[in-house]
């Protein structure tokens, strides 16, 4: 199977990690995004560079128009964020032919209607798709993963009971204190970040989050994070608010990972699990086990080509 992964020139941890999940699958010489993206073969833009996003799959020089009009590709994947250029009307024109679809990884709730319906796609796959709202029957949730190439061996010492490292909006500053009320040593485990000032490059959050029990998990942009997946692959437990958005095989409260809805219930439940350590090595090693059944990039890749087969 090729496909033809039309997205934009810009990083975006949603669409490069699911490139990677599908070059995992399907093998890299098989997947073509349009443009080509210098982060998936190479090159790391420093702003972002402690984001786990990076990949150095081999560039494939070729003429994607002319293999678009030749019909070479067995599917086409356009990124709701896409950089609108005359390929795109050879996309449209193609999607009447070759079973076309949308990945949504953007941070919000609506639908690209209009998107939607220009290249006649089959379905919709949607990271923010809010349990509460009524979809089109054709949007379909498809949230973040994480590689494999960043999932660490879990086999480690983990000296710190817990641990944060992050920006303060979305009320995060609120729960942190709570947290620092009941774990005293908290200050020299979390680590409150100025703005845009990077503290940690992403092998030092990754190895502090390794030596960890515990880690937060809060909203970002989107109630979707890197975090939700990155805590469980360092065998660390997932400690989260509950998430108001869809995920397929989600995971469960009590049994893989500890949710809370508000302030007062989650200083409950982590004082539950300071008093009870047992408890909480039990929870993050079924979480890491939960976490590499159905949430790295080559699951969700799995996961979206067998909707995909679905409707072909």
């Amino acid at each position: 199977m090729k496909v033809l992964f039309y997205t934009h020139f810009n990083v975006d941890y949603g669409l490069d990690t699911l490139y990677d999940g599908l070059c995992r699958v399907l093998g890299h010489e098989n997947v073509f995004e349009y443009p080509t993206k210098d982060t998936l073969h190479g090159s790391i833009v420093e702003k972002y560079s402690h984001f786990p996003m990076y990949f150095d799959y081999p560039i494939k020089a070729s003429d994607y128009k002319k293999m678009l009009e030749d019909n070479e590709f067995d599917l086409i994947l356009v990124s709701s964020r896409i950089n609108r250029d005359e390929f795109f009307d050879t996309v449209i024109e193609k999607s009447k032919e070759i079973p076309t679809f949308i990945v949504d990884m953007d941070d919000f709730n609506g639908i690209e209607t209009d998107l939607f319906e220009e290249v006649n796609a089959r379905l919709y796959f949607k990271r923010e798709c809010y349990k509460d709202l009524i979809y089109d029957s054709r949007v379909v949730p498809l949230s973040f993963s994480y590689s494999e190439k960043y999932i660490p061996d879990i086999n480690v010492d983990k000296p710190n009971f817990i641990f944060w490292a992050g920006r303060g909006y979305s009320k995060r500053y609120r729960y942190l204190d709570a947290v620092k009320e009941l774990v005293k040593d908290l200050p020299s485990i979390i680590y409150r970040t100025e703005h845009r000032k990077i503290i940690y490059s992403q092998k030092e959050y990754s190895r502090n989050m390794l030596s960890s029990k515990v880690a937060l998990n809060f909203k970002g942009y989107g109630w979707d994070t890197i975090r939700y997946y990155e805590i469980p692959a360092h065998g660390t437990l997932l400690f989260s608010r509950f998430l108001p958005i869809c995920v397929e095989n989600d995971f469960t409260d009590g049994h893989n990972a500890v949710f809370f809805n508000d302030i007062e219930e989650m200083k409950e439940k982590l004082t539950f699990l300071i008093n009870n350590p047992n408890y909480v090595d039990k929870i993050r090693i079924r979480g890491y086990e939960h976490f590499m059944k159905y949430h790295t990039s080559t699951k969700r890749a799995e996961q979206m080509l067998d909707k995909i087969r679905g409707t072909v």
